[in-house]
């Protein structure tokens, strides 16, 4: 996956436009080429086997943890990484819920070695996967504009489907046996706040600077613990 970079006219629009979250350095940053590498199994995140499983942390989110719109040295899960001289697995996919999240979770847990720590970020809900006419699985979420789809969120906010599920998955991360440490986008008392104090080269995700804070209050979270 590529992104073009943007003209020195494009990137002044964009701050005039949104001057509260675009940093200086956005310039530099969009003028230059911003390509994203996937491991065997579509994860932004080295090869399984090239983990050290005996030192690792676990990081499971959505696209804001694969770090869309950043260079992967930017994004929270591999400063927390250099900060803390250990190694790691990015088990985020972009646009997944916390239904994809428990799932790939699980799956992990049952094949490999446990990690040190989990970094469980919470998604913005709702989100669901559901299989089109042809059998074939997608994302659905508050971005979708097909009638189906939007019918289907409303029906499910209406019964409080996605506040249960989240409910019920609340009580399955509080309770894993393995350290681990939430953050959620919004106040939380049981997470650490992600909150977005810039933005990243697309305007929708969570930008350098964020990136930044949120690493260091995980590191400072481990290191108390």
């Amino acid at each position: 996956m590529d992104n073009t970079p943007l003209t020195p006219e494009q990137c002044k629009a964009q701050y005039q436009e949104k001057p509260h979250l675009i940093l200086p350095w956005i310039f530099d940053y969009n003028t230059k080429k911003l390509t994203y590498e996937f491991n065997e199994y579509g994860h932004r995140s080295k090869n399984v086997t090239d983990i050290d499983l005996d030192n690792y942390i676990l990081f499971v989110g959505c696209s804001h943890t694969s770090g869309v719109g950043n260079y992967l040295e930017d994004t929270y899960p591999y400063l927390v990484s250099k900060q803390l001289n250990v190694d790691y697995y990015n088990l985020s996919i972009s646009g997944s819920g916390i239904d994809v999240q428990l799932h790939n979770l699980f799956n992990w847990l049952v094949r490999y070695k446990p990690p040190k720590y989990i970094v469980w970020q919470w998604t913005l809900e709702p989100r669901v996967i559901i299989a089109d006419r042809e059998n074939k699985l997608q994302v659905v979420g508050s971005w979708s504009n097909i009638k189906e789809h939007t019918d289907f969120l409303l029906a499910g906010k209406t019964v409080n489907y996605f506040k249960t599920k989240r409910e019920l998955a609340k009580n399955t991360i509080d309770n894993l046996p393995i350290n681990t440490i939430q953050i959620d986008v919004f106040p939380n008392l049981n997470a650490i706040f992600y909150q977005k104090i810039d933005s990243a080269r697309d305007l929708l995700h969570y930008g350098r600077k964020s990136n930044q804070i949120i690493s260091n209050a995980i590191v400072n979270r481990i290191n108390i613990e």
